[in-house]
């Protein structure tokens, strides 16, 4: 359930227009949904690369 809302998330911030999306909290179940460490702390997704939830 957790997987399917954070890609519902992903997904609304890449049609509202968001470049990334950005997250303090350090799951390792968000880095096997393609979240990437960032310099600063925290994890990044690239809405680039996101598909629609189901997809």
């Amino acid at each position: 359930m957790r997987d399917a809302l954070v890609r519902l998330v992903i997904f609304k911030a890449a049609e509202a227009g968001a470049l990334h999306v950005v997250t303090s909290i350090e799951e390792p179940e968000l880095r096997g949904l393609g979240f990437q460490p960032t310099d600063g702390g925290g994890l990044v997704f690239h809405t680039s690369s996101a598909k629609p939830p189901g997809a």
